[in-house]
């Protein structure tokens, strides 16, 4: 998957550069970021599978504590500790799932730190929304992750025939909830900011008129 994502990479930059210009890979940086940040995680998925990894493999518990935390709000038959989940279908089934790092949002994490440092780089707003932004992208992506184990277990809880549906379903879900969220938090910064650049331009305006004013009442 690395060198699928590396190799989508390149064939995007020289696409770009060859129907526009070189100038115009700058403008559309995000897919880029994007790219490079699946194939930088699947390099370490490949090179340190499971968990070999132990800090972000430690992250796992947490996230299968609020996902296990969901469960007992809404009275489902799913168990967990540490890193496993226990899956009690309406089909009496009994599903194991074994949380791994990569599984857990250290992929989506990262993929969101480069699309936040390139839009840092790029975005013309004060430190102070910049921090405001990054902590909320944070949050979000930590919340998408457990609602998004959450998901695949109620998924297994519900509808699941047999345990292999819960992994098909888990295969899926991820890459389909990551770029949604990506695309909706990129959006709505570009949304605020634009917003936030008509106020100062008004305001620009308003001072501008004001000026004018008073100088001509000051010539009378």
């Amino acid at each position: 998957m690395a060198t699928d994502y590396a190799a989508f990479a390149i064939y995007l930059t020289a696409l770009t550069a060859a129907l526009f210009s070189k100038d115009a890979i700058r403008r559309v940086v995000t897919p880029f970021a994007l790219s490079v940040g699946m194939m930088v995680f699947y390099t370490l998925d490949a090179f340190f599978p499971y968990d070999t990894l132990g800090p972000l493999q430690f992250w796992a518990n947490f996230i299968v504590g609020a996902v296990v935390s969901l469960a007992r709000l809404f009275a489902l038959s799913i168990y967990g500790y540490a890193n496993h989940l226990t899956i009690i279908t309406l089909h009496h089934l009994q599903c194991p799932l074994v949380v791994y790092w990569p599984s857990v949002g250290v992929q989506s994490m990262l993929i969101y730190s480069v699309v936040m440092a390139v839009m840092a780089a790029k975005l013309q707003a004060p430190r102070r929304r910049k921090v405001i932004y990054a902590a909320i992208g944070i949050a979000g992506t930590i919340l998408l992750n457990v609602l998004r184990i959450f998901a695949i277990t109620y998924y297994g809880y519900a509808y699941a025939t047999t345990c292999n549906q819960v992994n098909d379903f888990h295969n899926v879900i991820g890459e389909i909830l990551l770029p949604i969220w990506i695309l909706v938090f990129v959006a709505s910064i570009i949304k605020i900011e634009n917003r936030f650049a008509g106020l100062a331009r008004v305001s620009a305006q308003d001072e501008g008129h004001r000026t004018i004013q008073d100088r001509t009442g000051g010539s009378r």
